[in-house]
């Protein structure tokens, strides 16, 4: 993710994260589950794997955490934040 997202500055901390995107001048903000998604992507688990492990954590049926992390996917990709292969969330 570091290649394709270098343009990107990155805060992240319990409480969410904040993504500057320095070659639009753009800041997006995360609530704590976003940035806890972005930071799996980052160290490369695929999105069932992050969501068995949030549907885990949360209680909460693994269909609906997989289609949180697709909206989710879908909406970064929209803002130009991930890298080309991620852009489509089922890829992964």
């Amino acid at each position: 993710m570091a290649n394709s997202t270098a343009h990107l500055k990155i805060v992240a901390n319990s409480d969410g994260a904040v993504i500057l995107d320095v070659a639009r001048n753009e800041i997006t903000t995360m609530n704590p589950s976003g940035a806890v998604v972005w930071e799996l992507l980052r160290q490369g688990f695929s999105v069932a794997a992050i969501a068995h492990q949030l549907a885990e954590e949360t209680n909460t049926e693994i269909s609906v955490v997989e289609q949180d992390i697709r909206d989710f996917l879908e909406d970064l990709g929209r803002r130009a934040l991930l890298p080309s292969d991620l852009e489509e969330p089922s890829c992964r």
